[in-house]
C-alpha cells in the first residue's frame, strides 16, 4: 500500500511543481532563489528516482515564452545540475544518485541538456540565459565526452 502511495504522489509531483511555477503571485514561483531551490532539492531528487520523467522537465526549457514564466523554463534544465558528474574527477555528486548524465537518462541526454540551454539563451531574459550557462558550465567540462563538449563549445559562441 505504501509503494503505491508512493508511486501516486511521484506521478502527479511534476503538475504540482508546474503549478507553482504558473501561479504568478508571491505563493508561486517568481524569483531565482525559489526556482533553484525547488529545481535542486525537489525535482532532480525526483528525476534520480524517476529518470523517465526527464524529457518531461528538459521540454520546459524549449516553452514559448508567451506560453510559460522564466522560471518554469530554468527549472527544465538547472534541475539537472546535481544530477550531472562532478567535472574534476568524473564521479557523481556527494549525496547524488550512483549514475548520471546519459548513465541515468539513456543515450543522448546530455545532448538534449544542452539543445534545452541553446533554447534558453534565445530568450532575452537575463536568468534563463544564467541558468543556461550555469548548466553548459559542466556539460562544457564532462568527462569523457568531447561531443558533447563540441556541441556545448558551439553553443556559446552562437
Amino acid at each position: 500500500e505504501f509503494a503505491e502511495a508512493a508511486r501516486e504522489a511521484a506521478a502527479g509531483l511534476l503538475d504540482d511543481v508546474e503549478a507553482l511555477f504558473a501561479d504568478t503571485s508571491l505563493s508561486g514561483v517568481c524569483e531565482w532563489a525559489t526556482c533553484d531551490g525547488l529545481s535542486g532539492r525537489v525535482i532532480s531528487r525526483h528525476l534520480a528516482e524517476h529518470p523517465a520523467d526527464a524529457s518531461r522537465v528538459l521540454a520546459w526549457s524549449h516553452r514559448p515564452q508567451s506560453e510559460s514564466s522564466v522560471w518554469l523554463r530554468r527549472a527544465g534544465h538547472v534541475s539537472f545540475l546535481k544530477l550531472m558528474a562532478l567535472p574534476a574527477s568524473g564521479r557523481p555528486r556527494p549525496g547524488g544518485p550512483a549514475k548520471c548524465g546519459d548513465e541515468l537518462f539513456g543515450p543522448g541526454f546530455l545532448r538534449r541538456l544542452v539543445a534545452a540551454c541553446e533554447a534558453a539563451l534565445a530568450c532575452p531574459d537575463r536568468f534563463a540565459q544564467l541558468g543556461a550557462g550555469w548548466v553548459l558550465r559542466y556539460c562544457l567540462v564532462f568527462p569523457g565526452r568531447e561531443d558533447v563538449r563540441a556541441a556545448t563549445a558551439a553553443t556559446l559562441h552562437r
